[in-house]
Protein backbone atom coordinates (compact mmCIF):
# COMPACT_ATOMS: atom_id res chain seq x y z
CA UNK A 1 0.00 0.00 0.00
CA UNK A 2 3.04 2.38 0.77
CA UNK A 3 4.21 1.47 -2.70
CA UNK A 4 1.32 2.75 -4.27
CA UNK A 5 1.30 5.94 -2.41
CA UNK A 6 4.36 6.92 -3.60
CA UNK A 7 3.82 6.15 -7.23
CA UNK A 8 0.30 8.06 -7.22
CA UNK A 9 2.21 10.85 -5.54
CA UNK A 10 4.56 11.12 -7.73
CA UNK A 11 1.68 10.75 -10.74
CA UNK A 12 -0.05 13.65 -9.12
CA UNK A 13 3.34 15.77 -9.36
CA UNK A 14 3.49 14.90 -12.95
CA UNK A 15 -0.15 15.48 -13.93
CA UNK A 16 0.62 18.98 -12.24
CA UNK A 17 3.16 20.33 -13.91
CA UNK A 18 1.51 19.24 -17.05
CA UNK A 19 -1.44 20.86 -16.45
CA UNK A 20 0.34 23.79 -15.77
CA UNK A 21 2.18 24.22 -18.83
CA UNK A 22 -0.62 23.05 -20.88
CA UNK A 23 -2.65 26.35 -19.52
CA UNK A 24 0.37 28.43 -19.98
CA UNK A 25 0.89 27.29 -23.19
CA UNK A 26 -2.73 28.47 -23.90
CA UNK A 27 -2.25 31.51 -22.01
CA UNK A 28 0.56 32.49 -24.16
CA UNK A 29 -1.64 31.80 -27.60
CA UNK A 30 -4.58 33.55 -26.60
CA UNK A 31 -2.49 36.69 -25.27
CA UNK A 32 -0.61 36.30 -28.59
CA UNK A 33 -4.22 36.21 -30.96
CA UNK A 34 -5.40 38.84 -29.09
CA UNK A 35 -2.08 41.13 -28.93
CA UNK A 36 -2.08 40.72 -32.96
CA UNK A 37 -5.72 41.65 -33.31
CA UNK A 38 -5.23 44.39 -31.05
CA UNK A 39 -2.25 45.83 -33.28
CA UNK A 40 -4.18 44.97 -36.89
CA UNK A 41 -7.76 46.56 -35.32
CA UNK A 42 -7.41 48.82 -32.76
CA UNK A 43 -8.06 48.31 -29.18
CA UNK A 44 -11.94 49.45 -29.90
CA UNK A 45 -12.29 46.97 -32.53
CA UNK A 46 -15.46 44.82 -32.57
CA UNK A 47 -13.13 41.79 -33.26
CA UNK A 48 -10.91 42.44 -30.05
CA UNK A 49 -13.62 42.85 -28.31
CA UNK A 50 -15.07 39.89 -29.39
CA UNK A 51 -11.78 37.84 -28.41
CA UNK A 52 -11.32 39.43 -24.92
CA UNK A 53 -15.10 38.19 -24.27
CA UNK A 54 -15.07 34.76 -26.07
CA UNK A 55 -11.53 34.02 -24.59
CA UNK A 56 -11.25 35.76 -21.15
CA UNK A 57 -7.59 35.58 -19.45
CA UNK A 58 -8.67 34.34 -15.60
CA UNK A 59 -8.54 30.67 -16.25
CA UNK A 60 -5.70 31.10 -17.56
CA UNK A 61 -3.72 33.78 -15.83
CA UNK A 62 -0.57 32.86 -12.93
CA UNK A 63 -3.06 33.15 -9.84
CA UNK A 64 -4.69 30.18 -11.43
CA UNK A 65 -1.98 27.91 -12.08
CA UNK A 66 -0.55 28.65 -9.22
CA UNK A 67 -3.91 27.91 -6.93
CA UNK A 68 -4.46 24.43 -8.99
CA UNK A 69 -0.25 23.85 -8.37
CA UNK A 70 -1.66 23.97 -4.65
CA UNK A 71 -4.66 22.04 -4.91
CA UNK A 72 -2.59 19.60 -6.23
CA UNK A 73 0.43 19.67 -3.43
CA UNK A 74 -2.35 19.79 -0.66
CA UNK A 75 -4.14 16.74 -1.77
CA UNK A 76 -1.29 15.15 -1.99
CA UNK A 77 0.22 16.10 1.44
CA UNK A 78 -3.83 15.14 3.14
CA UNK A 79 -4.35 11.91 1.48
CA UNK A 80 -1.23 10.13 1.64
CA UNK A 81 1.29 12.30 4.06
CA UNK A 82 4.54 13.56 4.36
CA UNK A 83 6.89 11.36 3.07
CA UNK A 84 4.54 10.29 -0.18
CA UNK A 85 4.68 14.17 -0.72
CA UNK A 86 8.62 13.63 -1.45
CA UNK A 87 7.25 11.68 -4.35
CA UNK A 88 5.46 14.42 -5.56
CA UNK A 89 7.99 17.18 -5.51
CA UNK A 90 10.13 14.20 -7.56
CA UNK A 91 7.51 14.08 -9.68
CA UNK A 92 7.15 17.83 -10.26
CA UNK A 93 11.16 18.05 -10.78
CA UNK A 94 10.65 15.04 -12.89
CA UNK A 95 8.09 16.29 -15.02
CA UNK A 96 10.05 19.99 -15.50
CA UNK A 97 12.80 18.55 -16.35
CA UNK A 98 11.47 16.03 -19.04
CA UNK A 99 9.78 18.78 -20.63
CA UNK A 100 12.86 20.38 -20.51
CA UNK A 101 14.78 17.82 -22.10
CA UNK A 102 12.27 17.13 -25.18
CA UNK A 103 11.70 21.14 -25.83
CA UNK A 104 15.68 20.77 -26.02
CA UNK A 105 16.09 17.82 -28.53
CA UNK A 106 12.95 18.76 -30.64
CA UNK A 107 14.72 22.22 -31.18
CA UNK A 108 18.12 20.82 -32.14
CA UNK A 109 16.60 19.21 -35.31
CA UNK A 110 17.81 21.36 -37.85
CA UNK A 111 18.93 20.79 -41.33
CA UNK A 112 21.96 21.92 -43.04
CA UNK A 113 21.66 24.25 -46.28
CA UNK A 114 24.48 23.96 -48.16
Amino acid sequence: MELIGYLLSFLLGILAVSIYYKNLWCYAKVKAKREKIKVKYGENSKWYLYLKRRFPLTKCNIIFRLLLFLVFATFTLRVFGEKPFLAFVGGVVFGNLALFFLNFSATQKVTKRE
